[in-house]
């Protein structure tokens, strides 16, 4: 049996997680190049960068790592919600419990995306960033990794507490 209200909570918190999380990966706003250029997960800084002389492979593995962490985050979350789902039809707590697991590690994931990201952009030499500014689609990123670790806490208390 599964804590319904707490389900209900835990799939807000997924509402906003997933809203958060699509606005980080579709805008293009993780870095702030210079003179209002910008770059984000599927747009890269190329033109910008070649001409300013630095190393394309950096630039390139800057974004390719964080993608590809970030898209396995989504996976489980589409995996953890189908979960809960199924657990709030058959009023059973083992799929809310797992869906809750998921959804705890699919924040841990997006907050190592966004790790590796400022790992691999950050420069100690004058700069917020080897490549520019960090910009508001980055923070995004970390706030909706927050959102499904908060969701995935829900999701386990509903699982276990049922009412």
């Amino acid at each position: 049996m599964v804590h319904k209200v707490g389900v209900a909570v835990s799939f807000a918190f997924i509402l906003v997680g997933t809203g958060l999380y699509l606005t980080a990966m579709l805008t293009d706003r993780w870095v702030d190049v210079l003179f209002d250029y910008h770059y984000g997960l599927f747009k890269n800084c190329f033109p910008v960068c070649e001409n300013q002389g630095w190393d394309l492979q950096n630039v390139r593995m800057a974004v390719f790592v964080p993608r590809i962490i970030m898209l396995a985050a989504a996976a489980l979350v589409v995996i953890g919600v189908f979960l809960g789902l199924i657990g709030l039809l058959t009023n059973s707590s083992c799929p809310v419990v797992t869906k809750g697991v998921l959804l705890i590690l699919a924040g841990v994931l997006v907050f190592a995306a966004c790790g590796t990201f400022t790992g691999l952009n950050y420069s100690t030499e004058g700069n917020s960033t080897r490549f520019g500014s960090f910009h508001f689609s980055f923070y995004l990123g970390w706030v909706s990794g927050l959102m499904f670790i908060m969701s995935g806490i829900c999701g386990i208390v509903a699982g276990k507490t049922g009412v």
